[in-house]
């Protein structure tokens, strides 16, 4: 699921200590299986076919509520490691990439991830 570009949207930091926390502990909650799917699993095997998923972690002044809705983005760091080369011959390199975290909020302050998207443009980059 593809979310809408940030700038066609009003976000506002949340400021409900309780609420922050749900987000924090679901995020850090993310496995391997729920990172390694989707989009974000395409963005990270371009980097190496053995990218294996080490941990995310919230950005605590990054968590936002999109304006009127039940939605909430939060900006975050995946730590990964890439693997290259055979098992005789192979390199691993430890690296990190920004990424952002969807999700919903339902009345009772219970959180769902929705999405994960994570940037590797600047692995790319000269």
């Amino acid at each position: 699921m593809m979310s809408e570009p940030l700038s066609s949207r009003n976000l506002v930091p949340i400021d409900d200590d309780t609420l922050l926390e749900k987000i924090w502990d679901a995020v850090s909650a993310l496995t391997a299986d729920d990172v390694m799917g989707g989009d974000a699993a395409d963005a990270l095997y371009e980097l190496s076919s053995g990218t294996i998923f080490e941990g995310i972690e919230v950005n605590s002044e990054g968590v936002f509520r999109v304006t009127d809705t039940d939605k909430f983005e939060a900006a975050c760091t995946v730590y990964v490691e890439l693997n290259y080369g055979g098992s005789r011959d192979g390199v691993s390199i430890s690296d990190s990439y920004p990424a952002t975290v969807y999700g919903t909020i339902s009345e009772n302050k219970e959180v769902a991830i929705a999405d994960i998207l994570v940037d590797t443009s600047s692995f790319f980059e000269p």
